[in-house]
C-alpha cells in the first residue's frame, strides 16, 4: 500500500509503498502521459506485470533507466552524449594516470596502494561511489569534507587526511578522465563520450537548469514523472527530480521501498538545494 508522506518543504511528491496511483491512473491514451524511471529493468518488468494481471492498459505510460531520459534530454541539444561503461574506464584509467603526473595522485596512492595503475579497479570502485553521494558537485563534497572534520579532534588525524586525500584524488580523476575521452573524439564524431552514467545525467541536469524547454522537446505528451522502486537517492537524481520540478509543468513524484523509504525522506527533508545543479568540479584541501 502506497502511503503519501508530508514533505512540504521538496517541490515534488514524496510516497512510500507500493506505486498504487500507477495501477489506478494507467489508462489506454493516443500518447504516453506518465514517464516512469525504474532505478533497474527487474522494476520496470514488475510493473509491466503487475498492470497485465489486473488488465490495465499500459499505453499511457513509457518506461526508462536514468540514463535513458539523460540522453533523450541532451539529444534535444546541439550536444547529444553517451557514457562509457566500467570496462572503458579500466582501460582508460591506467592512461590517465601515467599521462597526468600530478601531486594529488601520489597522495591517493598513499590511500590506495602504489602504483595507483595496479589497483585501478579500486580507483574506480572509490570514484562510483563518491559520484552517487556527491555527483562531484563542489558544494556537495564540501559537506563530505566537513562532515569529515567535524568528526574528527584534529583534521591533521591520519584517517581524515586519507579521507579527504580520497576525494581529492578521486574527483581530479574523473575531471582527468572526462577530458581524456573529450579529446580523445574525433572529428567525424557528433557524440561526446562523458566518463559515467552519472556524467551524462549531470549534464543533462545543467542543460535542463539552463533551457527547460528541452524536457517539452523530448517528453510532450508528459504530465507526470514517477520514480518507483527507489531503495537509495543518489545526488544526481535528487537534483533532477528538484529541477524537473521546479523548472517544468510536470508532477514529480518519488515512490520509495518501504524498509528505506522513511529515513531517505527524513534525509530529504533536511538537505538544501545546491547551487547550479548538474555542475562537477575537483575538491581541494591542500
Amino acid at each position: 500500500m502506497q502511503h503519501e508522506l508530508t514533505t512540504s518543504a521538496l517541490p515534488f511528491r514524496v510516497s512510500v509503498g507500493e506505486p498504487d496511483s500507477l495501477w489506478t491512473d494507467a489508462s489506454r491514451t493516443a500518447q504516453p502521459t506518465t514517464l516512469i524511471i525504474t532505478p533497474v529493468q527487474l522494476h520496470q518488468r514488475n510493473i509491466e506485470t503487475r498492470l497485465r494481471e489486473r488488465a490495465q492498459p499500459m499505453s499511457s505510460l513509457i518506461s526508462r533507466r536514468l540514463r535513458g531520459v539523460a540522453e533523450e534530454l541532451l539529444k534535444e541539444t546541439d550536444e547529444p552524449a553517451i557514457a562509457a561503461d566500467r570496462v572503458d574506464r579500466l582501460a582508460y584509467l591506467p592512461d590517465v594516470l601515467v599521462e597526468s603526473q600530478r601531486p594529488v595522485y601520489d597522495r591517493l596512492a598513499a590511500v590506495i596502494g602504489q602504483p595507483l595503475s595496479q589497483h585501478v579497479e579500486t580507483v574506480e570502485r572509490a570514484r562510483g561511489e563518491l559520484e552517487l553521494v556527491t555527483g562531484f558537485h563542489p558544494q556537495r563534497m564540501e559537506q563530505v569534507a566537513d562532515a569529515v572534520r567535524s568528526d574528527a579532534q584534529q583534521v591533521s588525524e591520519p584517517a581524515t587526511v586519507d579521507t579527504l586525500d580520497l576525494l581529492a584524488g578521486v574527483s581530479q580523476l574523473h575531471h582527468d578522465l572526462t577530458d581524456y575521452l573529450t579529446t580523445d573524439t574525433t572529428a567525424e564524431q557528433t557524440t561526446l563520450h562523458l566518463a559515467s552514467e552519472t556524467a551524462v545525467l549531470t549534464r543533462a541536469i545543467r542543460e535542463l537548469t539552463a533551457n527547460p524547454d528541452i524536457w517539452a522537446a523530448a517528453y510532450p505528451t508528459i504530465e507526470q514523472l514517477v520514480v518507483a522502486g527507489a531503495s537509495m537517492l543518489t545526488a544526481p537524481l535528487e537534483d533532477l527530480l528538484r529541477v524537473v520540478a521546479t523548472r517544468t509543468d510536470t508532477d514529480v513524484q518519488l515512490c520509495l521501498r518501504t524498509a528505506s523509504g522513511p529515513a531517505i525522506a527524513d534525509h530529504l527533508t533536511q538537505t538544501t538545494t545546491v547551487d547550479a545543479p548538474g555542475t562537477q568540479g575537483v575538491f581541494s584541501w591542500r
